[in-house]
């Protein structure tokens, strides 16, 4: 600022005082370079993902023992309209029978789930060394529900390395009718004696 003209492009304001040029409201502002600091940015960011990012390993396996586990899973079946079936084999536990026994092992196949209660189709297998009738029951184990059961499920003489398919019911009671559906073959516990 100053009281005369100091050169080409000084402007005097209403105040009577002479500006520079940079100073006039019309100008334009130098524009800083932003895209030096932007490139620098994305380089520096490349830089330490690289740094950072773990590399993958070498696997050398001339030396290792590999094992190998094979799990072997029934097909799973969903039948629409109702009834609803889902065949998956239910965990199984086997226990060695005195000789001249029976052992039975049960194993569920599939749920269907009707108005007034899960229908059951199960195997019984006789791993024992005689034949038998078991004594099978059914009962619904829902994680944060209550059992449902046992029920008696129907039975018949199974012969030692034979397996038989049996058909049973479950009745739903009314306050579990909320969670019926979702019952698989893996919350229903069929045990055989």
């Amino acid at each position: 600022m100053s009281d005369t003209s100091q050169g080409e492009g000084w402007w005097q304001a209403s105040d009577e005082k002479w500006y520079p040029p940079e100073q006039h409201p019309n100008a334009v502002a130098a524009k800083k370079k932003v895209w030096p600091w932007i490139v620098g940015g994305v380089i520096l960011l490349f830089i330490v993902l690289v740094i950072v990012t773990p590399k993958p390993k070498s696997k050398n396996t001339a030396n290792k023992s590999a094992t190998t586990t094979s799990k072997v899973h029934a097909p799973t079946t969903t039948t629409t309209p109702a009834p609803t079936t889902t065949t998956t084999p239910a965990p199984t536990t086997t226990t060695a029978a005195p000789v001249g026994q029976p052992n039975y092992v049960a194993l569920t196949m599939n749920v269907s789930v009707l108005d007034q209660g899960w229908l059951v189709n199960y195997n019984i297998g006789n791993a024992g060394s005689a034949s038998g009738t078991p004594r099978c029951t059914s009962t619904v184990t829902m994680p944060g529900e209550p059992d449902v059961g046992p029920y008696p499920e129907p039975s018949a003489n199974v012969d030692p390395g034979q397996t038989v398919s049996k058909i049973g019911a479950i009745p739903i009671p009314a306050q579990d009718a909320a969670w019926a559906s979702l019952v698989t073959p893996q919350d229903v516990l069929t045990s055989c004696q």
